[in-house]
């Protein structure tokens, strides 16, 4: 039985990886094409990128050569910040207007909401006007 020339993805994703001293380094995520043109390895969870070059053996497990370990850096999506307005001062109501509005609204005194003036309860909290 001849050993394979290559390994699709698929085979490689999911493999547990050990360094050459036994110890677990992490599970395969991905097997991707760094900028430079290696390809390399993605771990899960650990966002650490192994160079196919460091790879020793692949078999039931990856066996690696721990020379070194490069970190990558997950970029954020930036937070949108919404534009800053400008405070514009609310004009008060005048007198006229807080007597037409108390004629035409029942205030909740449990919440502060302004109800219809034929609302027998609130209709924000339910308590009974």
């Amino acid at each position: 039985m001849s050993m394979p020339e290559y390994y699709e993805p698929k085979e490689i994703v999911g493999k547990t990886v050990y360094d050459s001293k036994g110890q677990k380094v992490g599970e395969v995520e991905k097997v991707v094409i760094l900028k430079d043109g290696r390809g390399a390895l993605l771990l899960r969870g650990t966002g650490q990128i192994i160079p196919v070059e460091q790879v020793q053996s692949v078999a039931d497990i990856i066996l690696i050569a721990r020379t070194e370990e490069v970190k990558v850096e997950r970029i954020e999506p930036p937070l949108v910040q919404p534009p800053k307005q400008e405070a514009v001062p609310t004009p008060l109501p005048t007198p006229t207007a807080i007597a037409q509005t108390a004629a035409t609204s029942r205030l909740c005194f449990n919440c502060k909401h302004e109800n219809k003036s034929s609302a027998k309860f609130c209709v924000k909290c339910g308590v009974k006007l």
